[in-house]
């Protein structure tokens, strides 16, 4: 008959161990946005200083992709270096 000892305390993550984990994921998330956002940036920097001629669908897609696509990177982002960061001992 052995018994046994449960504690709740050994369960579950301190809560400075998810505040640092969610200021991590707010920093890769803020290097992979502006990772993404610097891309498109000088894409469409570089056609208007070389005056390069392209059509005015290419020049959209290339404005909604540059505030669309790095929201798209940085959101998963965050979360798998959450979840990475939590992990590390």
């Amino acid at each position: 008959m052995s018994a046994e000892h449960t504690s709740e305390h050994g369960s579950g993550l301190s809560a400075s161990d998810i505040f640092v984990g969610l200021l991590a994921a707010g920093t890769i998330a803020g290097v992979v946005w502006s990772a993404v956002f610097g891309v498109f940036a000088g894409a469409a920097f570089g056609l208007e200083y070389f005056q390069v001629q392209v059509p005015q669908l290419v020049t959209d897609g290339l404005h909604i992709a540059s505030q669309v696509l790095p929201w798209l990177a940085a959101i998963p982002a965050a979360w798998f270096g959450y979840q990475f960061i939590i992990r590390l001992p």
